[in-house]
């Protein structure tokens, strides 16, 4: 499967206010670069000053060739004006599905679970996955339901799908408590989790 590089982080409101404009040549650089199979990027949802990308590479090779060229520094320096606090932050995942429907649907949720401590990942992959049966098998997602370790931490993994829209992913669960709650509560007696969804958009596609 190929890698999923995830980058995110708090923007300044220049970059808010004309980010298509301002990100268009670190998106030119990135879809240019050998083994770069899509790009996506959009607005957070939950917190409007969060900008996000995602880059789906063949391997983790063909991004570590990226970082390692001379001008990869030149692109980043570029963007890090618009870091709001300095900070970029980035996770890798080897998704166990493909990734299209999730990261092309009108909005993505992205999960963020954690191990507690005294938990196993079996348990947690366990309880993982009886969700993604009934997000697969119900209404209202866009399948499949999709998720990985990421390579900086192996107590965490990250869950995506894609939806219509954020208010009927709240409304599905909300609608069908007797699929979703007693498989929600269980995989939070495992793991913390944090969720943000993100329309993105795919640059790439006209």
């Amino acid at each position: 499967m190929p890698i999923v590089e995830i980058v995110w982080w708090s923007a300044t409101d220049d970059f808010l206010a004309d980010f298509d404009a301002l990100f268009k040549s670190t998106v030119d650089h990135v879809s240019a670069t050998n083994g770069c199979l899509r790009v996506y990027y959009g607005i957070e949802e939950e917190d409007r000053t969060n900008f996000w990308m995602v880059v789906v590479w063949q391997s983790h090779a063909h991004h570590q060739a990226m970082i390692d060229r001379p001008d990869y520094p030149v692109m980043v320096g570029r963007l890090q004006p618009f870091f709001r606090d300095g900070q970029l932050k980035m996770n890798h995942i080897e998704f166990n599905k493909e990734t299209d429907a999730a990261f092309n649907a009108p909005v993505t949720a992205i999960s963020f679970l954690t191990l507690k401590e005294g938990r196993t990942k079996e348990e947690a992959d366990e309880a993982l996955r009886a969700l993604i049966k009934v997000l697969d098998e119900g209404p209202g997602s866009f399948q499949p339901a999709t998720w990985g370790e990421t390579e900086e931490d192996a107590e965490k993994t990250i869950l995506v799908v894609g939806w219509s829209s954020v208010q009927i992913h709240h409304e599905v669960v909300r609608d069908n408590t007797t699929l979703y709650s007693g498989r929600i509560a269980e995989l939070k007696k495992i793991t913390d989790i944090e969720i943000v969804h993100v329309k993105f958009k795919n640059p790439l596609v006209s």
